[in-house]
């Protein structure tokens, strides 16, 4: 249980840190605010996501890009399919 709250934690403060990082593209200009909402979709989030879990495993680490709390990939894939896809779901309920 306490990973399942750790990994949620990380995973949702990189998708924040990359709607941020849109919202700042708005800001200067780089891109428009319809931009941002298709890129915010529940579609492309769980997409995006997906994308930060592979790299986790790929990197053999997830990190924070908010502070520096690591966690390490193999307790990501002891929670199984099944779990992340519900973790991800709490998630998108969050931010949405």
């Amino acid at each position: 249980m306490k990973n399942e709250k750790m990994i949620k934690k990380l995973v949702k403060q990189n998708v924040l840190f990359e709607v941020q990082g849109w919202e700042n593209m708005v800001d200067d200009g780089e891109l428009k605010n319809e931009d941002v909402e298709n890129l915010s979709s529940e579609t492309n989030l769980m997409k995006k996501m997906d994308n930060i879990l592979k790299e986790s495993y790929t990197n053999g680490m997830l990190e924070s890009p908010m502070n520096d709390i690591v966690m390490e990939a193999k307790h990501i894939k002891f929670l199984g399919n099944k779990k992340l896809d519900l973790i991800k779901a709490e998630i998108i309920k969050e931010i949405i």
